[in-house]
């Protein structure tokens, strides 16, 4: 797998970065570490906050979804029962008129 280039690292041929034939003495200033550590770091803690965040916004999403869900459940329960009060309405309104009819006739 590909490494990243350290202090000391030799370019070989196809430009790959190769071990060196002493890479147990090879030493690395303890600065370059903790640079290297407190970049990695930093990287981590953003990613970590994004993570957080999309977490955040996702639940208020589902939340909303939740109730609009319920909402709309509401609005086609109201909607049924006013088919139905439609419905005995025309009914009722079938029956005066045949009374009429007949009251008429």
């Amino acid at each position: 797998s590909p490494r990243r280039k350290m202090p000391g690292d030799v370019d070989v041929g196809g430009g790959t970065n190769a071990v060196p034939s002493n890479a147990q003495n090879v030493l690395v200033p303890l600065s370059e570490v903790t640079k290297a550590i407190n970049s990695e770091r930093e990287a981590y803690d953003r990613l970590l906050l994004m993570l957080l965040q999309g977490s955040t916004d996702l639940k208020k999403s589902e939340d909303g979804s939740v109730s609009l869900r319920s909402s709309l459940d509401a609005v086609i329960a109201e909607s049924k029962e006013k088919d139905k009060i439609q419905t005995n309405d025309s009914k009722l309104i079938m029956q005066l008129s045949k009374n009429l009819e007949t009251l008429l006739m």
